[in-house]
This record gives C-alpha cells, sequence and structure tokens, in this order.
C-alpha cells in the first residue's frame, strides 16, 4: 500500500500497513496583550516571554470558570477571564482553595500564564475528563511567585486545568491565559498516541512555527475522524507501546484512505439500526390488532 497522501513524510512510520476490516459502528477572547503595570521578573527557567514569544506556534485558547472552592462577594471567580488589574478573584481565605477551568475544546496546552495578586504557594494540574483526581501535574507544588508568571506546559493533553491554591495572604489572582493547540475530538483514550507523537510534535512547533507540522495534523485527523470507532481500534491504541510504526500506520490509514469506507460502513450500519427498530415496532402493532380467541371457545 501507499502512505497517505494527507501525511507525505512516511519514514517515522515504515511498516507494511495491517488489513482490518471493521465490520462495527465503526479562543476566552483573544489573547490579549494583558496590562504591563506593576510587572516583576520573573526567573528566566519560568519566563518565556509573552504574547507570540510564549506560544511555542500555538494559540489563545477559550475557557469558562468551570467551578471554584469559593469567592468573595466583590471579587468573583470569572475576573479571572479578564486582562484586568482593575479587578480579581479572590477567597477571602489564606488556605486550600482552588479554581478550575474547562476549555471550549480538546487542546495540547504549551503555555499557562497567572498573573498573581497574593497566592504564596500552589500546584497546576490538568486532564482531558472531568475527574481531578487523575489529572496530571503542569507544575508541581511551589512557591507562587508575585505577579506575573509564564509556566510552560509541555503540549500536556487537557479539557481542564485546575489551580490549586495551598497558601495565599489572601488567595487572589488578577488573571489567568493559556495558549496551546485546539484538538478537536481528543479523548483520554488517544493518550498512548498522544505520547508517541509528542515528541515530533513539540520539535516541529519550535523549529518553525509556519511549516507543515505532520504529526500535528495525524494527531488532528485521528481525533476528529476515529472516536465513534474507539471501541473497534481500542487494541491499536494501546499496541502503540509495543509496536508503534506498525499501529500509527494503521491509524493513519483508518483516518485517512480508508476513512470513507468506514464513514459508509457506519451510516449503512446506523440505517440498519433503525430500520430494525422501525420493524419491530409495527410487528408489535400488528400483533397487538390480530384478534385473539379465548381459551373457553368451543
Amino acid at each position: 500500500g501507499s502512505w497517505p497522501s494527507e501525511y507525505p513524510h512516511p519514514v517515522v512510520f515504515n511498516l507494511p500497513p495491517r488489513c482490518v476490516l471493521l465490520q462495527s459502528r465503526v479562543a476566552n477572547r483573544g489573547h490579549g496583550q494583558g496590562t504591563r503595570e506593576a510587572m516583576e521578573a520573573a526567573p528566566e527557567r519560568e519566563r518565556e516571554g509573552r504574547g507570540e514569544e510564549w506560544s511555542d506556534g500555538g494559540v489563545a485558547l477559550g475557557f469558562r470558570v468551570k467551578a471554584c472552592s469559593r469567592e468573595s462577594s466583590g471579587q468573583k471567580a470569572a475576573n479571572v477571564l479578564e486582562p484586568d488589574l482593575r479587578s480579581h478573584w479572590s477567597t477571602a481565605t489564606n488556605t486550600k482553595e482552588w479554581i478550575l477551568l474547562e476549555l471550549n475544546e480538546p487542546c495540547l496546552v504549551s503555555h499557562i500564564r497567572i498573573y498573581n495578586k497574593s497566592v504564596l504557594e500552589w500546584e497546576v494540574t490538568g486532564g482531558l475528563r472531568y475527574k481531578p483526581e487523575a489529572f496530571v501535574k503542569v507544575r508541581p507544588r511551589g512557591e507562587a511567585p508575585k505577579r506575573d508568571m509564564v509556566y510552560p506546559a509541555n503540549h500536556t493533553p487537557c479539557r481542564y486545568v485546575r489551580i490549586s491554591c495551598l497558601r495565599g495572604s489572601p488567595i487572589a489572582i488578577y488573571f489567568i491565559q493559556l495558549t496551546g493547540i485546539p484538538v478537536p475530538g481528543l479523548e483520554p483514550e488517544f493518550q498512548p498516541l498522544v505520547n508517541h507523537l509528542l515528541p515530533q510534535i513539540s520539535s516541529s512547533q519550535k523549529q518553525s512555527h509556519s511549516s507543515h507540522n505532520m504529526h500535528l495534523q495525524l494527531l488532528k485527523d485521528i481525533a476528529r475522524r476515529l472516536p465513534p470507532f474507539l471501541p473497534q481500534i481500542e487494541a491499536d491504541l494501546n499496541s502503540i507501546t509495543d509496536t508503534p510504526e506498525s499501529s500509527v500506520w494503521f491509524l493513519a490509514l483508518l483516518a485517512g484512505p480508508f476513512y470513507p469506507i468506514l464513514n459508509l460502513i457506519n451510516e449503512r450500519d446506523a440505517t440498519k439500526t433503525s430500520i430494525s427498530s422501525v420493524d419491530s415496532d409495527t410487528l408489535k402493532t400488528s400483533l397487538a390488532s390480530i384478534p385473539t380467541v379465548s381459551s373457553n371457545f368451543e
């Protein structure tokens, strides 16, 4: 077989494809310029610049505040959405509070910018599924330097980002901004694929923001097209760790040249299910209309 035309460079996946027949259902408002008042210098290892300098080819990511542990009457959690030093989120407490952000869609988060007001210690975690106990650490527990901090998130797959504020005087944050790469349809089940492709994706993003990132495009296509077939490709996703080249090649074929066939099968099965359901209802109605004869009739 030939390498899928959508991904023009076959060097990474150089083993023959497998053939499998699947018969079943197979930007908060812009990044903004931020405010420059009261900016304090951050350590070089933390700060990687602002604006386009720290986007790594990503974009500003839209999100909302899904929940928070507490907010004071005049300083609501929604204030973190606005890059404005005249407003902020505050709990009016000093220990163990948190705020949970929900992105508009799954993303590979590259950087998290927090304009701190008076938090002294925090931890940043994230994940694709709304299970905070299963979130991965984006920024381990540590001191929260005051004012503008930009933390690298290393393209962590996220739909949710949680900032746990462990100490503060009081706990308060001016605003939060996220940058990264939207990947619509990305599910936790695709994590083995993400783990395999992420080094190449990150490397390409850093080398040239404008060049075609083959691995990123492959991930986007698989995430967009194959979620309906997750039960059928679960074994292939789980085998990426052991046989990465052949497994990823196979998934690339499914998301590329084989996708019209899969889509047709999926539509056909959906039509069959619909017709079967209608026939079943019709049969039940017909049976109900057939006159019955009493067992006492002679």
